[in-house]
């Protein structure tokens, strides 16, 4: 596994470094107290941090102790800031060089499902299938295949319900909350990260969401956009779709809330849908 590189110009990968690196040095520390020769297979978050995954939020769940998977109860031990989790399904370790192994993503998204709710485990399977390639961990045919063949283990109902709402090569959590919003509204699924190019200049516009049909673009703008070299950017964006014929639909993170606003937007998109 090669480690995500802390100089990048994204803030999100400098902190998904930052924390694998940190990881890394308590695996570390673990692996010098264990027991025996076999190297521990470190699972669910403690993975998930290993791999650079954006965690979930999690219900319930000890994050300032380090995790570990075995495959019978014998091979758990006592050992200080460890929990031992069963996980008798087989698969091929990720390693990170030395002595430090950990489950693979598909299997740390499985591990976690029984913690979290459906919504946070759809974000987090995308957050496995970035459109980063820095960041992308899987694709939608392993999750498929991962279930397929894992008939049994807690959890899975949540995951096969997860996978049903799951959106390959979205660029943000905020964007994976805003897809299931329109998906549990009963809206059909629109593309992500649907590409227009200008007629005349030939210019490239990636949609974050758009129904193509009806000309309809779907933007989520986090705090980013609130800079003044990005307000000007994206009127002067937002103004040639607009007269390439497009109705373009802003949303914030209080969309994303149950409130009068939700209700609002998903009234107007309807309405323009079915226009």
């Amino acid at each position: 596994m090669q480690l995500l590189p802390e100089n990048s110009s994204s803030f999100s990968v400098r902190a998904l470094a930052q924390a694998q690196i940190k990881t890394l040095q308590a695996c570390a520390v673990v692996m010098q107290t264990r027991r025996h020769a076999s190297p521990y297979i470190f699972s669910h978050t403690t993975a998930l941090l290993l791999l650079a995954i954006e965690l979930p939020r999690l219900m319930k769940f000890p994050l300032e102790r380090v995790h570990v998977c075995v495959t019978h109860q014998q091979n758990s031990f006592h050992c200080k800031g460890v929990t031992f989790h069963l996980w008798k399904h087989e698969f091929s370790p990720v390693s990170f060089g030395g002595e430090i192994f950990c489950v693979p993503p598909v299997v740390a998204w499985a591990q976690v499902a029984r913690y979290v709710t459906l919504e946070e485990l759809v974000v987090l399977g995308d957050s496995m299938m970035r459109r980063d390639v820095h960041l992308k961990r899987a694709t939608m045919h392993e999750f498929e295949d991962f279930l397929e063949r894992t008939t049994y283990f807690s959890g899975r109902r949540n995951c096969l319900k997860a996978l049903t709402y799951m959106t390959e090569n979205t660029d943000s959590s905020q964007e994976s909350r805003l897809m299931l919003l329109l998906l549990q509204a009963g809206l059909p699924r629109p593309f992500s990260n649907y590409r227009v190019i200008d007629p005349e200049t030939g210019q490239n516009f990636l949609l974050d969401f758009a129904y193509a049909a009806q000309k309809i673009d779907i933007e989520y703008n986090g705090h980013y956009h609130d800079s003044d070299s990005h307000i000007v950017a994206d009127v002067k964006r937002q103004n040639r779709l607009l007269e390439l014929g497009w109705t373009i639909f802003t949303v914030k993170a209080e969309h994303l809330h149950s409130g009068q606003q939700q209700t609002d937007f998903l009234s107007a998109l309807l309405n323009q849908l079915t226009d």
